[in-house]
This record gives structure tokens, C-alpha cells and sequence, in this order.
């Protein structure tokens, strides 16, 4: 019977610590950086391969295709 109680107590003790233990949420990129999506056109892949923030608050985006835009208002967030 001590036998039983004992391994009933033990069973008991790994489910709750189990249950107890918070497993810790993936880390992502939103972590450590703002993420602020940007539309894009439809008709637009945008395989970006450079990006600069110029003075006016605009950015360049230069693609692999060598295509060069220019974002205004990339930092306004419009949620």
C-alpha cells in the first residue's frame, strides 16, 4: 500500500510540474525590432536589396531587378 501512495505522489508531482513549468514564447523579430508593413503594388515583386532612409523622412528601396523606389511616409502607421 506505501508502495502505491508513493508512486501515486510521484506521478502527481511530474503532472503538476509539467503543467507548472511556462514554456517561454519563441522569440521573433518584433522582439527586437518595429515592423511596419508597407503596401506594395500588386504588379510589384519586390525582391529588395537595399534600403536607405533619406532626410525627408522617404525611403529608397533598390530590388534585385534594379529597380529603385522611393517610399514616402514609410514610418506613418495606419492601424
Amino acid at each position: 500500500m506505501r508502495n502505491i501512495a508513493f508512486l501515486l505522489l510521484v506521478i502527481f508531482t511530474l503532472v503538476t510540474a509539467q503543467t507548472a513549468i511556462a514554456q517561454p514564447d519563441p522569440v521573433t523579430e518584433g522582439d527586437y525590432y518595429t515592423i511596419v508593413p508597407v503596401p506594395i503594388p500588386k504588379f510589384v515583386e519586390l525582391e529588395v536589396g537595399g534600403v536607405a532612409a533619406m532626410p525627408d523622412g522617404s525611403v529608397m528601396v533598390s530590388t534585385r531587378y534594379g529597380d529603385v523606389w522611393r517610399i514616402e511616409n514609410a514610418y506613418v502607421n495606419e492601424s
